[in-house]
């Protein structure tokens, strides 16, 4: 139930609206009004007026509008009246109150909303209230006895007393936050197999040929020979739709019970029944040679890290990286630093290291910066 703020009289006024029904619910009312005079309530009741003559629309006028709640009696005749069903010609007074209210609440609901208090009292039904007060869409007062206890919900409203008080809201605390994680690679005793370009005897590229690997460790991803059998196709697919094979290129493809290739001149995917993967695409090409440019092959090694995550196979928790150049040739470490001759054929950095593999996907570009730099070191150190 929700009520409206404390009145700002000391002791608050309320106007008792309600219809004669009957002998027993006047008395009824009576013993009500006389309930929450005691309580401290200052009650407008007309049956404790003296015996002048009254203008009872002026006095109800009054009372209802300097009161600071106005209680509407649910029963019958109250909801005959306020819907406008009952005879025009009987209860005038509590038609006119039941005017005046819908009036207040029409001119200014926000105000009279919280000061019009639907109340049932013992032996009444909810439907007995008149529509216009809103006693299911909106707080109605059920008095289910005659009691302290029976009264405490309407009290506490009409006296500004809530039963749950909302504490001070404190200072905001501070929340440091947490210590981002970083990736890891953890040295391994022994590296592992890594299917290098060079070992899968389908020839070598064009010139300088750029390759990734994600290799599990101990059969951690192993493949079952069904799904390995159809995997040259899937391969395909899979390089075509993420770009990595050109449209005007043809694939070629191959299988075995252990390893399967989709590729072209230009790139080519891999997979091995172990679990391992592997993605291959040729440096750019200038002039003489392949041009290598650390913050191009980061680039490159991402984008070789995207293709090996999507393929059509779960990754294991751990993976050990590896990078390395195929069919280096002749080179140049930047678009105008000078061309060299004097490389190796290929250059494979040691792959001794395992990462969590969710970093593949979570955040490549640390993974391939990191392969990036190994590759550089190793180039370098010729």
């Amino acid at each position: 139930m929700v009520g409206a703020s404390r009145p700002s009289s000391a002791r608050p006024r309320v106007f008792l609206s309600y219809a004669h029904d009957d002998d027993r619910h006047r008395n009824l009312v009576s013993a009500f009004a006389a309930f929450l005079t005691r309580s401290g309530v200052d009650v407008d009741f007309d049956m404790w007026l003296t015996g002048e003559r009254q203008d009872w629309y002026a006095w109800a006028l009054d009372r209802v509008t300097t009161a600071d709640f106005v209680i509407v009696v649910a029963s019958p005749r109250y909801r005959a009246v306020g819907d406008g069903t009952a005879p025009g010609e009987k209860n005038r007074g509590v038609q006119a109150e039941a005017a005046v209210l819908r009036e207040m609440l029409y001119a200014d609901r926000a105000r009279w909303l919280p000061r019009i208090l639907p109340v049932v009292l013992p032996g009444r039904a909810l439907g007995e209230l008149p529509t216009f007060v809103q006693a299911h869409s909106a707080s109605h007062f059920a008095v289910r006895e005659m009691t302290d206890a029976g009264f405490e919900e309407l009290l506490r409203v009409i006296t500004g007393q809530p039963r749950h008080v909302r504490p001070p809201i404190g200072a905001v605390p501070a929340l440091p936050p947490d210590e981002p994680v970083a990736l890891t690679w953890n040295p391994l005793p022994f590296p592992p197999e890594v299917p290098w370009f060079g070992d899968l005897h389908v020839g070598g590229p064009e010139h300088a040929a750029l390759e990734v690997h994600l290799v599990p460790l101990d059969g951690a991803a192993r493949i079952s020979a069904r799904h390995l059998a159809n995997a040259p196709d899937a391969l395909t697919d899979h390089g075509m739709r993420t770009g990595l094979f050109s449209t005007g290129d043809s694939v070629r493809t191959y299988g075995s019970a252990a390893t399967v290739l989709a590729w072209t001149r230009c790139a080519g995917l891999a997979m091995r029944r172990d679990g391992a993967r592997s993605a291959w695409e040729l440096l750019p090409f200038a002039d003489v040679g392949a041009v290598f440019d650390a913050e191009s092959v980061c680039d490159q090694v991402i984008r070789l890290l995207g293709n090996l995550n999507g393929v059509d196979a779960v990754l294991p928790d751990e993976v050990v990286p590896a990078v390395g150049l195929e069919s280096v040739g002749v080179l140049r470490m930047g678009s105008t630093a000078p061309w060299r001759f004097d490389l190796p054929e290929r250059v494979r950095p040691l792959a001794d290291e395992v990462i969590d593999s969710h970093w593949v996907l979570a955040d490549p570009r640390s993974v391939a910066n990191e392969l990036a730099s190994r590759l550089t070191a190793a180039l370098r150190a010729w």
